[in-house]
């Protein structure tokens, strides 16, 4: 594995499979559990563990997570409060931009069916270059070096590969308005 997505889900209508693991609080405090669902994303880099990779994430290693935690009931419902302040204005922004990209797309809908244009292959009128398959060894975590994009941080993700300057490279570099798919 070579990025981390983790995803959270705070309900109770859901059975887990056998490679997901379920957090389930041990007291009768349920606001540790909201603290936890806001909390966790923002410590996943901590789940790295050697540059670029992690550990599986079982039973075991999620048992072993550090996480920083209020001293009482009181205070992980003050924390809560003001963490799902910023939480839900995020929500509200992305369902925002969610509706604006909806926006977009039935524009362009509404040209390409209501103004003159014709069908044309997208390799007639651009070049279309592959990617290069990096080894291990041409790897850094070397922020200095050239930034690798990989697939998986296509979803607006951390880039954390590097790989050194090599003109044979060259050919695979992305240019100034160039399209990555």
């Amino acid at each position: 594995i070579n990025f981390l997505i983790i995803n959270l889900h705070y309900d109770n209508n859901f059975t887990a499979s056998k490679h997901m693991c379920v957090l389930q609080t041990k007291d009768s405090h349920k606001n540790k559990l909201e603290y936890l669902y806001y909390i966790i994303p923002s410590i996943k880099e901590t789940f790295i563990t050697n540059g670029s990779t992690i550990s599986w994430l079982n039973k075991t290693n999620i048992m072993n997570i550090q996480i920083p935690i209020p001293k009482s009931p009181r205070k992980t419902l003050q924390w809560t409060n003001k963490i799902s302040e910023a939480y839900n204005k995020k929500i509200e922004l992305e369902q925002r931009l969610e509706e604006l990209e909806l926006e977009i797309k039935l524009k362009i809908i509404e040209i390409t069916e209501n103004e003159e244009c014709e069908e044309v292959l997208l390799g007639d009128i651009c070049e279309v270059q592959d990617g290069y398959e990096f080894k291990n060894d041409q790897i850094t975590v070397n922020t200095n070096d050239i930034p690798l994009i990989r697939a998986t941080y296509i979803n607006n993700q951390k880039i954390n590969n590097y790989v050194k300057e090599n003109s044979k490279f060259n050919k695979y570099k992305i240019q100034n308005d160039d399209i990555i798919m």
